[in-house]
């Protein structure tokens, strides 16, 4: 019999190589598999007869010349035969055709044409019954699909007939359509996932059943069903990382004690430093980093530190850590990539140049690509640099042990990561935590959801720097928006333009491999230099781009939400980013804030087909902001649960597997059920299993 904790290859089709390639990806366990969650969902309900298929082109032939018209459908038939086709000047070309013809009326046919698919010969045999989906094109009289999705017909059906769930493929080997597999043959396990949140509470928040959460996100039968899931589990993970950062409460001791003598000392290493900055410290700069330090002098040893975009808090890092190398401690600070971990790097490699014979320490650059990959041996006191690549590497600090460990953008990592990122120091002392984030995350959130202990907000920018213009764009003013933009770059300008997602094949879901083929076209376009950067491409080329852009020999730059953290170009003044909708408000306003960054004048644009009230009434909004925490509180008050489902962040950067920390509905609600499951003195960590270290 089937337990969720035993190992994938107790499930049918999946023997010992396909358990290899799973367990790449983390999935080592039922329950693993059951965690991998769709990222996105294809309606294939509609299936009609083939007759029924032409009857529906008869009847809009109108709307388009023939073979030029094409519907999305599904349909069914009985093989009539398959066969393989070599073309006689393409040898590596192997074309599979199968005519299938409809059950009642054997004259109705449709022929379906696959590329390099020799196994469709074996299964696709005549008499056979078939669902097909995808786009039917009419060729004269005649029906014809190109590479369909297909199923042999059984009740109930497997992929297709249904909200279809589409999974990340694991490897070029394992398919979504195997991953729908494995999980169809652990569908009856499901009903064993056991609910530890009381039924009274789960009806006052309305909220899904556990397992039946699990069930409706893989095999939902309408879409509500998909947003009640998400938010259910979405919640689960919520109260795991909750349980988790408030599981031990006992005070670790230091690795000193920061008292009031001391606080006036690092006052004295700081007002002498910061005369090194080539620019002067805001108001709101200089006041955090003191209140850090004071905050650590009452023993609160974890503060969060939030700086709006284009703020400055990195500096303040900078300064507290080069007070603490004056003390003879090193300082560690973690970043999500290798992009913002390199330009932390050089960053404080400039402002190191400006004073290094004030001070004897070291600086240390450490991600996956790093050369060397011995034991790091700190001799004196360091700044060490870094990705999650820290947490796997030998590092003796021998007598200069870190006293702070800062976590950059905390929330891009996992629970887990950031403890053992701040038990590096193997004397058993806690560092003094500091966590950076320009997510505009309300402080109620902040305190409650990672369990620091204080919080301190920088919102002023430094001086100089102009407020970036923000505009809506209407559809039928896209192509005045692309002659602008075209004239911009002309007089030296450079450009984003951001997409929601990688790939697609739907123009109004803003697909970025689609539209930069649609938009290089352009006739204001096709002329200027651009690159592509997404999260799918390898470090080095990430980096090439960066740097060819940086140089200005890339002066329109097609890109993700890879570029929400760790771009910092200056020249780059202008940003248009189309599918807004589908992006939550502070991940619009982090993107807004990698323009800006000069004393020039920066602009950013929407550009959405989508004109529900709702949607232009956010945008709206966000355009008329600037204010970071506003922006936050206006989408925590209205956005609902199903306005951010799983598949839209395509950088790859975040470690939650289904929530989202920009749907401040269903954290606030997760964070409310926790309070009161510790009130009923539910211990929360004993139903929950913590995921393997990523």
């Amino acid at each position: 019999m089937l337990t969720l904790d035993q190992p994938v290859t107790n499930i049918k089709y999946i023997g010992e190589k396909v358990a290899t390639l799973l367990k790449k990806k983390g999935i080592t366990t039922i329950l693993d598999l059951l965690n991998y969650f769709p990222y996105k969902y294809e309606n294939t309900k509609n299936i009609y007869s083939i007759s029924k298929v032409y009857n529906y082109f008869d009847k809009y032939l109108v709307l388009a010349p023939s073979g030029k018209l094409k519907l999305k459908l599904g349909t069914i038939g009985i093989v009539e035969e398959t066969t393989l086709i070599q073309p006689k000047y393409k040898r590596n070309i192997k074309i599979i055709k199968s005519v299938i013809v409809d059950e009642k009326n054997p004259n109705d046919k449709i022929s379906a044409i696959w590329f390099n698919q020799i196994h469709i010969l074996k299964t696709l045999k005549k008499g056979e019954k078939v669902v097909l989906y995808g786009d039917i094109y009419k060729r004269g009289s005649h029906l014809e699909m190109i590479n369909p999705q297909f199923e042999i017909y059984k009740i109930p059906l497997t992929h297709l007939g249904r909200l279809t769930p589409v999974y990340e493929r694991v490897s070029k080997k394992i398919s979504p359509k195997m991953i729908r597999r494995y999980i169809n043959e652990i569908k009856p396990l499901i009903g064993s996932i056991k609910e530890f949140i009381p039924h009274t509470l789960r009806k006052e928040f309305n909220i899904l059943n556990l397992a039946d959460a699990y069930y409706k996100i893989h095999f939902p039968s309408e879409k509500q069903d998909i947003v009640k899931a998400y938010e259910r589990l979405a919640i689960q993970e919520v109260l795991e990382m909750l349980a988790s950062s408030k599981k031990e409460e006992v005070k670790t001791p230091s690795l000193f004690s920061i008292n009031p003598q001391l606080v006036e000392q690092f006052k004295e290493y700081i007002e002498e430093y910061k005369k090194l900055l080539p620019f002067t410290l805001t108001e709101d700069q200089e006041k955090a980093t003191l209140q850090i330090v004071t905050n650590w002098a009452q023993n609160k040893q974890s503060v969060f530190l939030y700086g709006d975009v284009g703020s400055g808090k990195t500096v303040v890092f900078f300064l507290l850590a080069l007070a603490f190398g004056k003390l003879g401690y090193s300082s560690i600070i973690m970043a999500p990539t290798s992009i913002l971990a390199t330009q932390h790097y050089k960053t404080f490699t400039e402002l190191f140049a400006r004073g290094k014979e004030l001070f004897d320490i070291n600086l240390m650059l450490v991600t996956s690509s790093t050369k060397n990959k011995k034991k790091l041996v700190i001799e004196r006191p360091s700044i060490v640099i870094g990705t999650h690549a820290l947490l796997f590497r030998d590092i003796d600090f021998k007598s200069y042990p870190p006293a702070l460990v800062a976590v950059d953008e905390e929330h891009k990592f996992g629970i887990f990561q950031r403890e053992k990122l701040k038990h590096l120091n193997k004397e058993g002392f806690m560092p003094y935590q500091l966590s950076l984030s320009a997510t505009p995350i309300p402080r109620t959130l902040a305190l409650s959801l990672y369990g620091y202990q204080e919080a301190v907000y920088i919102t002023t920018k430094p001086k100089g720097r102009k407020t970036v213009k923000s505009h809506l764009v209407p559809p039928h003013k896209l192509d005045d928006l692309l002659r602008w933009v075209s004239e911009q770059i002309k007089k030296g300008e450079q450009v984003f333009f951001v997409f929601p997602r990688i790939e697609g094949e739907e123009i109004e879901n803003f697909p970025l491999t689609l539209w930069y083929d649609m938009l290089t076209a352009h006739p204001d376009l096709k002329e200027i230099k651009t690159g592509v950067l997404h999260g799918k491409m390898k470090e080095a080329e990430k980096n090439r781009i960066i740097e060819a852009f940086s140089k200005k020999e890339i002066k329109l730059l097609f890109t993700t939400t890879i570029i929400e953290v760790g771009i910092d170009i200056p020249t780059a003044n202008i940003m248009v980013i189309f599918g807004p909708e589908y992006m939550g408000l502070a991940q619009l306003h982090q993107l807004r804030g990698r323009v800006g960054r000069s004393d020039k004048q920066a602009y950013c644009f929407l550009f959405s087909y989508n004109t529900q009230p709702s949607v232009q009434n956010r945008l709206h909004f966000f355009t008329r902001h600037n204010d970071g925490i506003k922006i936050a509180e206006y989408d925590l008050k209205n956005r609902g649960p199903g306005d951010i489902l799983i598949g839209t962040q395509q950088h790859g950067w975040r470690r939650l597997k289904i929530a989202n920390l920009n749907d401040y509905h269903t954290l606030n609600k997760a964070i409310t059920i926790f309070q009161r499951l510790k009130e009923e003195r539910v211990n929360v960590l004993h139903y929950l299993t913590p995921p393997p270290l990523e």
